[in-house]
């Protein structure tokens, strides 16, 4: 309501009001713009009334922007871009009537086509390869493919990322990242793409824990690989990397493993390939996205020659689209399939798989096809966060559900023992109502086949059950722990904490992110920082 908004103002925060209305008329939501561009326009009109509605109600009054949230639709149809524009057009002349300025958030593939009308326009160009924490020198600008600098210059905001979880002064929560050159009074930023990866290149991209003394980091857009728990590290990185970003990685042995990577320069998908311990690289491209921006999620092989790839589609906090990827000749060909949800994937067999995540993060879906249809599940609360079920072998399976009741905020744990067709909840684990979790907690199996979760629980946690690192997990972890991979005794888990120094609003706040990638050898019981 407005006093909120008023007390948060006050705070010095600033604000994006955006409004979900119509969307595209060549997609499948619900509410389409009409194919008539006389109609469009005339909506676009009526939408920017209802917008400046709702904005007097929360005390916007005056010259504030509205932006407009435009999903992405295929840029291919000429005639759909059109309709966007006539649409775009009224939603910008009457928000003018208003005394209002008109702005769009979309991909930054439809962003190319937009009615140059708008005043301000809030691009969603997701990092590639993921990288899911604050950024101080981010930039709206290089967008390449699209958009170029002078297009809409000194009026843009850049959503770098999705929907993730941060932990600063102690406080988890979830946000996704953006960066402004705009009209929502942040400072400038304006630094060259080269500056942010230098910026970035303490960030892990992605790991994995193959057996007691293997495992791999993807970092600075290398491939790092271990053989004696972290102790030394030898660069196996393909010599078409420096062409392209790798983003996700999986060994189904030390001879045996895959990348995935995209090209920056058309943000195409392709897998690489090693059966000699990274000696030699051969490569395989993927169906293409068709300009759609998206990241990749989750990546992993049930054997050698099954495996899957998903990806999240760039979208606002209101929707979800995603993509699939699966092969069945060991990576030689993919094919691509829509997923219900954008979201996290994992096979248990090859037919077999689930899909956890929606606008909510409280979707789960199954699969008994290897992935063509999917069947959604409701055994737990709808109001619940949902992360994927970890499987020991082909029927048993742990899945964590949380629950953020204020009054009885807890974890709750369900077990399968036939390969999930049927689930009970076979434990609920208390959590710190200060500490409760606002995205779904990481889960895994450690080498004795109990649960592992990464989140602080209360002191009366039962070990037997439950793993809570930041709490009872062991001595030399911190908090903040972003994701984990156990394999046998051996765990990694990877942490980002965030601080902020200065008073807010003056010339030296600053706020920086510190990551750190955390051994055990022991299940958990000591840990001890590793450096790729």
């Amino acid at each position: 309501n407005a006093y909120w908004v008023s007390q948060v103002a006050a705070q010095g925060w600033s604000f994006i009001p955006t409004w979900v209305g119509y969307q595209a008329p060549c997609t499948t939501y619900k509410n389409r713009i009409p194919w008539d561009s006389n109609q469009a326009y005339q909506l676009g009109r009526t939408e920017a009334d209802k917008a400046v509605t709702a904005a007097h109600s929360l005390g916007f009054l005056g010259y504030h922007v509205i932006y407009h949230d435009m999903e992405v639709y295929p840029n291919t149809d000429v005639s759909c871009r059109n309709v966007v524009n006539s649409f775009f057009a009224g939603w910008t002349n009457r928000l003018h009537d208003w005394g209002f300025v008109a702005g769009a958030y979309g991909a930054a593939s439809n962003a190319d086509f937009w009615y140059t009308g708008l005043d301000e326009v809030w691009i969603a160009k997701w990092y590639t390869p993921d990288k899911y924490y604050y950024d101080t020198y981010a930039s709206v600008y290089n967008l390449l493919p699209y958009l170029s600098n002078e297009e809409w210059l000194g009026h843009r905001l850049r959503q770098y990322t999705g929907g993730h979880n941060e932990e600063w002064g102690n406080v988890v929560f979830a946000i996704d990242s953006n960066a402004a050159h705009g009209s929502a009074n942040f400072i400038p930023q304006g630094m060259t793409s080269e500056e942010s990866v230098e910026n970035s290149s303490n960030f892990i991209v992605d790991f994995k824990s193959i057996n007691n003394e293997e495992g791999f980091v993807i970092k600075n857009n290398q491939l790092l690989f271990t053989t004696d728990t972290g102790k030394s590290w030898q660069n196996l990185t393909p010599p078409s990397a420096s062409e392209k970003e790798l983003q996700k990685g999986y060994f189904f042995d030390s001879l045996h493993g895959w990348l995935a990577a995209t090209d920056p320069k058309d943000a195409s998908l392709s897998m690489l390939e090693t059966l000699d311990s990274g000696n030699a690289w051969s490569e395989v491209k993927l169906p293409p996205l068709n300009g759609f921006p998206g990241s990749l999620t989750s990546f992993g092989f049930v054997d050698p020659q099954n495996g899957w790839l998903s990806v999240k589609l760039a979208t606002g906090s209101n929707f979800s689209l995603g993509v699939l990827y699966r092969t069945t000749d060991g990576g030689k060909n993919w094919l691509q399939v829509e997923l219900p949800v954008g979201g996290e994937v994992v096979f248990s067999t090859p037919d077999i798989g689930w899909l956890a995540g929606g606008p909510d993060n409280n979707e789960l879906y199954k699969t008994s096809d290897g992935g063509s249809t999917w069947d959604p599940l409701q055994f737990f609360p709808e109001d619940a966060l949902v992360t994927l079920p970890a499987f020991t072998n082909d029927t048993h399976g742990t899945l964590a559900v949380t629950i953020n009741d204020p009054e009885n905020p807890r974890v709750e744990l369900y077990s399968t023992d036939d390969g999930g067709i049927t689930w009970n909840i076979s434990a609920s684990q208390p959590l710190d109502p200060e500490t409760a979790p606002s995205t779904p907690i990481e889960l895994s199996i450690d080498g004795g086949g109990k649960p592992v979760l990464s989140l602080p629980v209360t002191e009366d946690a039962s070990p037997e059950i439950v793993n809570g690192f930041s709490f009872i997990g062991g001595t030399g972890l911190p908090e903040g722990i972003v994701e984990m991979d156990f394999s046998g005794s051996t765990g990694w888990v990877y942490t980002v904490n965030g601080t902020c120094t200065g008073e807010k609003g003056s010339p030296d706040f600053n706020c920086s992110l510190q990551p750190g990638l955390f051994q055990t050898t022991d299940g958990g019981d000591s840990w001890n920082e590793i450096t790729p």
